[in-house]
């Protein structure tokens, strides 16, 4: 049911290659969703989170390549610089995704909604980058 519903954290970098899927629950930050929020919230994120599966498989191969060509001797730029290139191509059709769902999912949400999940988010960064810091 809602526990399907899921957004990806915006602020943890998809393309990192430690990149752990790391969701947010937005029923746990904005408890008065609406069935009709929450069928939309639905449609949108598993939508969202099949195109995105399929982008970070790409990105994982490319990087599975650049890592193999610079592991050897002598000069690869032949074979890595286009590796580069669509690394870079991966890396931005990932950020307009998920720029593209967060504004898919403020569309859904009421301004008070909206500012409830910003605050909520910006807490867990908050405390992601003091754990970070701590380490």
């Amino acid at each position: 049911m809602l526990a399907g519903i899921i957004m990806p954290c915006i602020a943890q970098r998809p393309y990192d290659d430690n990149y752990k899927e790391s969701h947010l629950r937005i029923e746990e930050y904005i408890p008065d969703l609406k069935a009709s929020q929450r069928t939309q919230l639905d449609i949108i994120t598993r939508r969202s989170e099949k195109q995105n599966k399929e982008y970070r498989t790409q990105l994982r191969a490319v990087r599975d390549s650049i890592h193999m060509y610079m592991a050897l001797p002598d000069d690869h730029s032949k074979e890595l610089y286009p590796l580069f290139d669509r690394e870079s191509q991966l890396i931005n059709k990932l950020n307009k995704s998920y720029y593209q769902l967060k504004v898919s999912i403020d569309a859904v949400l009421t301004p008070e909604q909206i500012k409830c999940l910003q605050t909520k988010m910006e807490k867990e960064r908050a405390a992601k980058r003091a754990r970070s810091r701590e380490q």
